[in-house]
């Protein structure tokens, strides 16, 4: 199949099922074909008469909002978003573009195989070896904890798709990820199953998972192609742009293969996306956040950190709901040796104090009052750190390899600074320590630290 090369396509549309009431319109940002698809999809269309445009506006406002179109001659459908209208031009967002069929919905399946091409150069150093490498993940939005078929993990069962990742020979730089399901599948299913690899791929380095393109194909009974498809999704959330994506990496990834075999690796991050999905989509947008807003990533980071609490701690909601956010801080820095990983002058009661103090200004004033932003900037790497560890842990990462590579990983390297000396405690002085923690006792000195003073208010 050859792919399209133009950022711009020309076409025109009509409602799924109203092929009389088509519009002219282009799609722009859809790359199709390139290595590095866009953020966004978008459909502009023109209108000749308002009544047209309003006719268009209330059949896309009617869910599922599925358009059909001819985009260089060939059958195209597309998934929208959002819609904005100015005189006689629509603006369309479009979630999904595909190229080669007119489909009905997303529930429409005839997709038999899919594949999706990587760079290598990230992937290699986390899938080490020759390969291929195979696994197998379940079909239909699968959300359960089940365990992947017995066996060696070379055929799927029913409902679920056969894995393969492999180096593809013409190419020193690419990867191919090969999608087999047991049986045909949707748009939607195969998007899911190549963002589970995506996003599994990206965590490794602590990125953000790009938009997807990829080729899709459906087979007759005696096996030869009936159709091919090209398939474009708009990534949600944040994205990297070009020069963030060809930015040099130092070090390797936060975990390889060595640790745990691919099919055991992909099961287990199937089972923490679905579990955990709010805590890492928090980490990746509290990340994500430029450097000046640093309140907010640490009010982000600290919300990811509670989310994570809640899905891990195995106690019931009205026990999470009960707990302080000092002790869900300090819980899951103990579950992740703390003091093993971050700097010796912060202690994990520290940390969590001051973390805690900090939110509690804010939710009651409306600010956050850290003295400043190197503060503010310290405990937002503090606590990102704590949430990357104990994600690798639920991930079944060995401690010490996490401990080993979280310090020294690129995409932390700025997380981990040497924190400025913190001045020894008074003895006698209770405002130096925690509150004694809810059921538990008060933290000795040794297991404490110190927090960091407040700047004197100047005098009106």
């Amino acid at each position: 199949m050859t792919p399209h090369s133009s950022r711009e396509a020309a076409g025109c549309w009509w409602p799924a099922g109203a092929p009389g009431s088509a519009l002219s319109g282009t799609v722009t940002g859809a790359l199709l074909g390139e290595e590095a698809p866009p953020a966004a999809l978008r459909l502009t269309l023109e209108a000749s008469a308002p009544e047209n445009a309003q006719a268009m506006i209330a059949a896309l406002r009617r869910p599922p909002a599925v358009l059909h179109g001819l985009l260089d001659g060939r059958a195209a459908t597309a998934w929208t978003r959002e819609v904005m209208a100015e005189t006689g031009t629509l603006y369309v967002e479009l979630e999904v573009l595909l190229i080669g069929a007119h489909l009905m919905g997303s529930e429409d399946r005839r997709l038999q195989e899919a594949e999706m091409r990587l760079d290598s150069l990230q992937v290699g150093q986390i899938l080490v070896g020759a390969g291929p490498w195979t696994g197998s993940l379940p079909l239909g939005g699968d959300a359960s904890d089940s365990a992947p078929p017995a066996g060696t993990g070379q055929a799927s069962d029913a409902g679920r798709s056969r894995i393969l990742v492999e180096r593809v020979e013409e190419s020193e730089t690419v990867m191919r990820v090969h999608i087999l399901p047991s049986r045909a599948a949707s748009v939607p299913e195969i998007l899911e199953q190549l963002r589970t690899v995506t996003d599994l791929l990206a965590f490794a380095w602590l990125e953000t998972s790009p938009a997807l393109t990829f080729e899709a194909r459906v087979h007759g009974d005696d096996s030869r192609l009936l159709d091919d498809y090209r398939v474009t999704c708009s990534a949600p959330g944040t994205h990297l742009g070009a020069g963030e994506r060809a930015r040099p990496r130092v070090g390797g990834p936060l975990f390889t293969g060595e640790q745990r075999p691919f099919a055991k690796l992909l099961e287990a991050w199937r089972v923490l996306r679905t579990r955990h999905r709010t805590s890492l989509t928090m980490l990746v947008a509290a990340r994500a956040l430029p450097e000046e807003f640093q309140e907010a990533a640490l009010l982000v980071l600290l919300g990811s950190a509670e989310a994570l609490y809640a899905t891990s701690s195995g106690l019931r909601r009205r026990e999470i709901k009960d707990s302080t956010l000092r002790r869900k801080l300090e819980h899951l820095a103990d579950r992740v040796s703390f003091h093993e990983v971050m700097p010796h002058q912060v202690t994990a009661a520290a940390w969590a104090e001051q973390a805690a103090r900090l939110r509690s200004t804010f939710t009651h004033s409306g600010r956050v009052d850290s003295g400043s932003q190197a503060e503010l900037r310290h405990m937002a790497k503090l606590t990102a750190g704590v949430v990357v560890l104990a994600l690798l842990r639920e991930l079944g990462i060995p401690a010490a390899e996490g401990r080993q590579r979280l310090p020294g990983h690129l995409a932390l390297r700025d997380d981990m600074p040497t924190p400025r000396g913190t001045p020894e405690r008074r003895r006698g002085d209770p405002a130096q320590g925690p509150p004694p923690a809810r059921g538990g006792k008060t933290p000795t000195p040794r297991d404490v630290g110190t927090r960091p003073q407040r700047p004197a208010r100047r005098s009106s």
